[in-house]
């Protein structure tokens, strides 16, 4: 992160060792919240995966009011574009995890 934005930081909250939490003061009284994340890769027991996505759910349900970013790799190997899918492009490649919500 540039020093410039240091003084902005509010604050930096390490959730678990896969959710970091970033806190910036924006102009005026708005803040933006980053949230790193590192997902389980499917390799994990389901209950990993599961802890993981209750630990989350409940941080994003935390500070509605705060605009929030996620950020991460979530671990997903996305496959090409099905019927209705707005969110993957064209162009990728692999096969898609069947339990991970899309």
């Amino acid at each position: 992160m540039p020093s410039s934005l240091n003084k902005r930081v509010l604050s930096v909250v390490f959730v678990s060792d896969r959710i970091i939490e970033l806190t910036l003061q924006l102009r005026g009284c708005r803040t933006l919240r980053l949230i790193q994340i590192h997902a389980p890769h499917a390799g994990n027991p389901d209950a990993t995966y599961d802890d993981f996505l209750n630990e989350l759910a409940d941080l994003l349900c935390a500070r509605r009011s705060t605009t929030t970013i996620l950020l991460g790799d979530f671990n997903a190997v996305i496959s090409s574009r099905q019927p209705g899918e707005r969110f993957v492009g064209p162009h990728s490649a692999g096969a898609m995890y069947n339990s991970l919500p899309v």
